[in-house]
């Protein structure tokens, strides 16, 4: 059958987020959540997590089987489902939020029906704004969801947890992990007066424009500086290499694995991948020092030669280069079986939200 997002809401509408500036973040304080803070696959951003300080912020804290929209700008229709994860997590004003009513559907399911094809293409549809996207409430609360019945529900939710669990675990250990680099880069680091600059360990190749960058269907994430997904297969980079992108303000992050480099983007090709843990942690590290430095009135950027004749301190140490390789190396094989896992999932998700998979008989 086929319902409509109100139908299966709480009050039967939805409401708009808080309007309140952000502040730092502050254990003591609400969290924040904004747009920026919702990744493309629906999951949170917890690296740039604020806080909300205002008196009326106890009136939009998100409710378990609660799901935001993102209502204006080039992210229209990105959505965030609440599970819990985060304790007193308010909503912003560009966001709407649905409580979605567990009596009537099986709330996890339309978690992952608004990350399906078909609620993209009925968002591009829908939005409005000539020069900037925009979606209201009211048009989201007509959204057409396929719905079928509570057992098969509940069948798609488990298959689709089981892969979306395992993604949040590698994360965390991943993130976990990233801690312990940098704690050990920190603490081995502080002691030295030793400076090298970033080319006597690195070749720094500049990402290029390719007339195939719309392509989306590569093996491997394509960079520009907004991360989008594509494919070249003459600019290619295997797991010894390290990207950076240099513009306004992306030019802070860092990203190491296989990929393609596109526009704005550099690839330091380590000389010695003996050191490439050691380098890693320390161009996470560091880096916020080189961007202090960054060119342009509007949108900051840096240059090749900035990268290059930016100095980093050098310790030559066996033991700590082993432990910071061996994390790296545990770090980018989580990551490579999370970007397998994605894919099995897009296609599953696909596959089952259309019917394809016919579920009736298989006991999950």
């Amino acid at each position: 059958m086929i319902c409509k997002l109100k139908d299966i809401s709480l009050n039967n509408r939805g409401y708009y987020g808080i309007k309140a500036p952000a502040v730092n973040y502050d254990k003591n304080k609400y969290t924040y959540l904004r747009i920026t803070d919702i990744n493309d696959d629906g999951s949170l951003n917890k690296k740039s997590l604020m806080s909300v300080d205002d008196s009326n912020a106890s009136n939009y804290i998100l409710q378990k089987n609660d799901i935001v929209f993102a209502r204006t700008g080039a992210s229209t229709g990105r959505n965030y489902f609440y599970d819990g994860e985060i304790e007193k997590l308010v909503y912003a004003g560009f966001l709407i939020k649905f409580s979605i009513n567990d009596k009537l559907v099986n709330p996890r399911y339309v978690k992952y029906y608004c990350l399906s094809k078909k609620y993209t293409d009925w968002i591009l549809s829908a939005i409005t704004g000539s020069t900037r996207p925009n979606i209201n409430a009211s048009q989201l609360s007509e959204m057409p969801i396929y719905l079928p019945d509570r057992d098969t529900q509940n069948k798609i939710v488990k298959i689709l947890d089981s892969i979306n669990n395992k993604i949040k675990l590698n994360n965390t250990i991943n993130d976990n992990l990233y801690e312990i680099g940098l704690n050990i880069y920190a603490k081995d680091s502080i002691n030295t007066k030793t400076k090298k600059k970033l080319k006597c360990f690195f070749d720094v190749i500049t990402g290029k424009k390719d007339a195939n960058a719309s392509c989306e269907n590569g093996l491997y994430p394509f960079f520009t500086c907004s991360n989008k997904i594509s494919k070249i297969n003459d600019y290619s980079f295997d797991d010894s290499a390290i990207l950076l992108a240099g513009n306004g303000d992306f030019n802070i992050k860092v990203y190491i694995g296989k990929f393609d480099a596109y526009q704005r983007t550099y690839v330091l090709i380590p000389y010695d991948t003996k050191n490439l843990g050691y380098l890693y942690f320390a161009m996470l590290t560091e880096l916020q020092n080189l961007t202090i430095d960054s060119r342009g009135s509007v949108i900051k950027f840096i240059t090749k030669g900035m990268i290059e004749n930016f100095q980093i301190p050098f310790i030559d140490d066996a033991n700590t280069n082993t432990i910071l390789n061996i994390l790296v190396e545990k770090i980018l094989a989580n990551s490579q079986e999370n970007q397998i896992l994605e894919q099995l999932q897009d296609t599953l998700l696909s596959k089952l939200i259309n019917g394809q998979i016919n579920l009736e008989n298989i006991e999950i």
